[in-house]
């Protein structure tokens, strides 16, 4: 296994994902289907008139299954049918991967289980379920019996597998071959992450033919969250940086980067070191000042306002004037001050200030959005942050790339050969 695949909980969202992306493939045929991630259960499946609950479980590590694993999730499920409209024609799925059990083996979990499960102690979060279950069960005996009727267990592939099933999928679809690994596969997976994180439950669902309409429409390599830990990552950023290549050629498209404190580890020393070399990467050709005002780039800095005056002062230290838009206090920052034009010199060599270097925190973001419409670049870099991820500049090109440190970001931006 990857070593990137870092833990149970990380797999565990992406065995959801992938069972997700396989569920929408294995529909593909009726597109009416609708999918809901996040939903009742980790997917809920709409389709010829059934519901389908499927919950996830990956149990790489453990050695044998046991019925007492899944004593959460039947309880879980157990205590939604208690609640819900019964003579709905609704099944419920325990779908896992565990060692000892293969693809499609399956099974019906007992009454005599299932009410040993809801009798016994378990922790205090549990046990109110299991008291709300026993209150159900005076008015109506038949409800587990019920429950199991519409209720399995179904064991899967390991991780990497039902990847591979998917990915095979995908080549018999619409999409150009030499795209499904790097692009399509994780672009799926992606827009599947952004229904999951959606708060509202309507805005998680989604059909199997609006799902391909937009899986088609993602026609670029994206380095979101989950994106380092895939089992093909290397050869993902490869792709991204080739795709970049042209792009970071051109020294006259205005640049923005975001970065917040967390973007990586001793954030304000690497951000430091990151700008003065992307400077020297890009506004040098042949040891002589190659800039305009328009390619001027802007580093836009989600932190508390300490480490901005540290950031400022460090890349002072290394001769990098920086535009932060105000002298002494952030309250007297102006977007005119802040997007005046550099008096340049090329023949001389010399620019009053080589960057803008602009502070944002949560109090300034209502302010600051609309100078950035105002303002568009023509690429905008998210870097391991959420912050602008859902603001959406007309006639910008946003990346999003979220990577393990900064190494990566550089040979994705074409300023190092590699990484490693």
């Amino acid at each position: 296994m990857n070593q990137r695949y870092a833990g149970s909980t990380i797999k565990g969202f992406l065995y959801q994902f992938e069972k997700t992306l396989n569920e929408i493939l294995t529909n593909i045929h009726q597109e009416d289907t609708i999918i809901t991630v996040e939903g009742i259960e980790d997917i809920d499946l709409f389709a010829n008139g059934h519901q389908d609950f499927i919950q996830c479980k990956y149990h790489e590590k453990q050695e044998k299954f046991q019925t007492s694993i899944i004593e959460k999730p039947i309880i879980q499920m157990l205590h939604h049918w208690c609640h819900t409209n019964q003579e709905n024609p609704i099944r419920y799925k325990l779908f896992c991967y565990f060692t000892d059990k293969n693809e499609n083996d399956s099974f019906c979990i007992s009454v005599d289980e299932i009410k040993y499960f809801v009798n016994k102690d378990t922790p205090e979060k549990l046990q109110l379920y299991k008291e709300d279950i026993k209150k159900h069960l005076l008015h109506n005996k038949s409800i587990v019996n019920d429950f199991c009727a519409r209720s399995t267990i179904e064991f899967g592939l390991a991780l990497d597998n039902l990847r591979e099933k998917n990915i095979e999928i995908l080549k018999q679809l619409d999409f150009t071959l030499d795209t499904i690994d790097d692009i399509v596969h994780p672009n799926a997976l992606f827009l599947i992450h952004k229904l999951a994180i959606n708060k509202n439950i309507d805005d998680r669902k989604i059909s199997v033919k609006k799902f391909l309409f937009e899986l088609k429409q993602l026609d670029k390599v994206l380095l979101w969250k989950y994106t380092k830990y895939l089992s093909n990552y290397k050869q993902i950023l490869t792709k991204k940086r080739k795709f970049l290549h042209d792009n970071l050629n051109s020294n006259q498209r205005a640049r923005y980067f975001v970065f917040d404190n967390e973007s990586f580890d001793d954030y304000a020393n690497s951000l430091i070191i990151f700008i003065k070399e992307y400077l020297d990467k890009f506004q040098y050709k042949n040891s002589k000042l190659h800039i305009s005002n328009n390619s001027i780039p802007t580093f836009i800095l989600f932190n508390d306002y300490n480490c901005f005056k540290a950031i400022y002062l460090g890349l002072k230290s290394k001769n990098i004037n920086s535009n932060i838009g105000f002298t002494f206090d952030i309250e007297e920052w102006t977007e005119k001050e802040f997007f005046k034009n550099a008096v340049i010199n090329l023949q001389q060599g010399t620019i009053d200030f080589r960057i803008r270097l602009l502070y944002i925190d949560e109090k300034l973001m209502i302010d600051r959005i609309p100078v950035l419409h105002n303002h568009v670049p023509d690429d905008l870099f998210l870097i391991n942050t959420k912050y602008l991820s859902d603001v959406d500049l007309i006639g910008c090109n946003k990346e999003i790339l979220n990577i393990n440190n900064i190494n990566e970001l550089k040979y994705v931006l074409n300023m190092v050969k590699d990484y490693d």
